[in-house]
């Protein structure tokens, strides 16, 4: 495995001052009693985060452990274990025609037909120990000699300001997560869809009245919500084979993570899957993962997929009013600029994706070929 080059050469990174410090920061092979050790401090952190959450990143091992090198970086502060987070090396990582060994920071570094596109990445790691747990694990990364490629992937706010604070990266891409925030639904003074734009607002009101009385399944039971999942897979799969794509569950790596996921976090309030119906009329079906009260828009399906109706923001509007009715404070529709995202949304975070790139010939004929497409192009 590329990462046994890291434990075998390098030495644990420790530092000194008059604060508190970190003991060391190393590299060490997965097993079952550092997962005990995650859940253990994750419950000592009370962290809020999912996608650096025990259950998360078990199901993560579980379905792609035997495809991707896998380890843990460890920090210790006063003989106890104060962060961890996941590394892994990528399979099938290309830049251009090129394979390329890189290195992930989180769940991440899969084949393009099997991602579960991580966003939200965070680590799991005392807060007042962030900075030095980040510059000491990239001073460990740096010393990595067998990747040519360091990624951090869909960071959040404060975890990527930290590992931008050190070595310059080699791109730096600042993605939009739309959402909308429900607590204006609850406020608004008649139909919420009043918030959003002009055209929006036109398009809704007319497919919610000619759709009439519609209903929301709210499956926050395991049994019902997969269920749901399966029948939500059928609809996207049938919509991207039609146009001769093969669609995100193709993969049954994928989709089996996934499945387990929802197994496990709906019972928790940390998933549901939601059905918009009109009668026995399925208009849509979403799949949502839900992190500190807020709604994540991460998957769906449509059965008509064509219809004059924009069901797909009908079903979007549909599962905001529910999220709002329930309490929820927002729905986020992930990293992206599509324009239904844009169109229902209210606000934006900005999720960052980060890379650092060995010089190296192979990346030097890239970066020509590029500016001599993109000066052809003008």
């Amino acid at each position: 495995m590329p990462l046994q080059a890291v434990n075998s050469t390098l030495p644990a990174v420790s530092c000194s001052s008059a604060r508190a410090t970190l003991d060391s920061v190393r590299i060490v092979e997965f097993s079952l009693e550092w997962m005990s050790e995650w859940a253990a401090l994750e419950n000592r952190l009370q962290s809020p985060y999912l996608t650096c959450s025990y259950e998360w990143t078990q199901t993560w091992i579980n379905h792609y452990g035997d495809l991707i090198p896998h380890r843990f970086a460890v920090a210790t502060h006063a003989n106890e274990i104060v962060g961890m987070c996941l590394i892994t090396n990528g399979v099938q990582q290309y830049d251009g025609p090129f394979e390329i060994k890189t290195l992930h920071i989180g769940t991440a570094g899969e084949p393009d037909l099997e991602s579960v596109c991580v966003e939200y990445n965070h680590l799991l790691v005392a807060p007042e120990f962030l900075s030095q747990f980040v510059r000491q694990l990239t001073q460990l990364i740096a010393k990595c000699e067998v990747c040519e490629c360091v990624l951090v992937e869909g960071m959040a706010d404060r975890e990527s300001l930290e590992f931008l604070d050190g070595e310059t990266p080699t791109s730096v891409d600042e993605v939009p997560s739309y959402y909308c925030d429900l607590n204006l639904f609850r406020s608004a003074p008649s139909e919420p869809w009043r918030i959003f734009g002009e055209s929006t607002r036109t398009n809704l009101r007319r497919s919610l009245r000619d759709l009439g009385n519609l209903e929301v399944d709210w499956a926050d039971e395991p049994e019902f919500a997969l269920g749901l999942y399966d029948e939500m897979v059928d609809y996207h799969q049938a919509r991207w084979k039609a146009v001769g794509k093969p669609g995100v569950f193709s993969s049954n790596r994928f989709h089996h993570f996934h499945r387990d996921l929802i197994e496990t976090l709906v019972p928790q309030q940390r998933a549901v899957l939601i059905r918009v119906r009109q009668g026995k009329r399925v208009l849509g079906i979403q799949y949502l993962l839900i992190e500190q009260n807020r709604l994540w828009y991460y998957q769906g399906g449509l059965p008509d997929y064509q219809s004059k109706h924009s069901l797909g923001n009908v079903t979007q509007y549909m599962a905001m009013l529910e999220g709002a009715r329930r309490g929820y404070d927002a729905f986020d529709f992930l990293a992206g600029d599509d324009q239904y995202k844009r169109v229902l949304s209210t606000h934006h975070n900005v999720v960052y994706w980060i890379h650092w790139r060995r010089p190296s010939l192979k990346f030097r004929l890239l970066d020509g070929i590029r500016a001599l497409r993109k000066r052809a192009r003008k």
